[in-house]
Formats: structure tokens, sequence, C-alpha cells
């Protein structure tokens, strides 16, 4: 039987691209669509991960997730146990991503430093030029390298495990991916 399924992956990989279309079209909120289309990818990327993993291992899966809270790589271990190369994209992505992820997930204070000119009659143009290491990591174009490197590694993890699920990735737009 032919059938389409909704799944939580494609939905986040379809905000992650809307997201990043507000961002390249619009400059108000420009910083936070980006960063909510790279959160986005990172979402879909394990939405993915438990995705096969359930299918591979049903209740198994759900259990080891629940009880170990793996990280998304011990997530891709256990499901590619064969060496990936993480130094050549897009895997070269897989751990950005997951860090940008967490700095927004679990935010703490950040030091941001800046040379301001003495007697300091400019503080309120340094104060609002002050970039932080997640500014500077969170570009436009490096959003949109994430989105597409996102899309290539659904699809690696896909080929790497489609002989075990045969579940076959249909495409990633609009919430539906998969046939079989």
């Amino acid at each position: 039987m032919d059938y389409l399924s909704k799944n939580t992956y494609a939905e986040n990989i379809t905000a992650a691209e809307h997201f990043l279309k507000m961002a390249d079209e619009y400059d108000l909120g420009r910083r936070w669509n980006i960063v909510a289309s790279i959160i986005f990818c990172a979402f879909s990327i394990e939405a993915y991960l438990n995705h096969i993993g359930e299918a591979i291992d049903g209740e198994n899966w759900i259990g080891w997730d629940k009880n170990n809270h793996p990280s998304p790589k011990e997530k891709l271990d256990r499901l590619v146990p064969h060496d990936i190369d993480f130094n050549n994209e897009p895997f070269s992505e897989f751990s950005e991503i997951f860090q940008l992820r967490n700095m927004v997930a679990h935010g703490r204070p950040v030091t941001v430093e800046k040379a301001v000119r003495k007697p300091q009659n400019n503080l309120q143009g340094a104060l609002n030029n002050l970039s932080s290491e997640f500014e500077s990591r969170t570009t436009l174009n490096k959003a949109k390298k994430i989105l597409g490197n996102t899309k290539s590694i659904i699809a690696g993890i896909n080929d790497a495990t489609i002989k075990t699920t045969k579940h076959e990735l249909w495409r990633i737009e609009n919430g539906s991916l998969r046939t079989s």
C-alpha cells in the first residue's frame, strides 16, 4: 500500500526553510529568523534519528532514549555503526548544528569584550555593535549552508539505514517524506 506519512522531521525542515526565507527577504527580525532556522535544522535531524531508531529498534529505542538521554551523536552512532567522516560535508556541520542549538536551549550569560575609546564618548555606539561568538557563528550564509547540509545529513542517514528500515526517503518538503 502506498501512503504519505506526516513526520516531525519533515515539519521541522519546512519550518527551517520558512525562517530562512524570512531572514533572506526581510531585515526586520533577521537575526531571530536565522537562529530559528538553525534550531529547526537541529530539531529535524534529531527527529529523523528518533524516527529511524524507532523503525529499527521499536520499544527498545524508545526506552533507551528515555532512560539514557543520549546525545544526537550517540543516537547516530547507534544507528550507523560504521565510520562517518565528520571532517567532510555534510557531516562536518553535525556538531556545529547541535552546538548552536545547545547555546540557545541551555543559554548561559555571555561576556562580550569590545575596546571602547577613552573617554567613553561613544558608549552607546559601542554597545550597539557588540557581537557574541553565537552571533558571529549564525550568519545568513551560514544558515543557508546548515540547511543544505541538514537535508544531506538526513539523506545520508537514510542511505545508511534503508536496508534495515526499508523506509525510502522520498523528499523533504511539505511534511511528507516517506513512501513504502
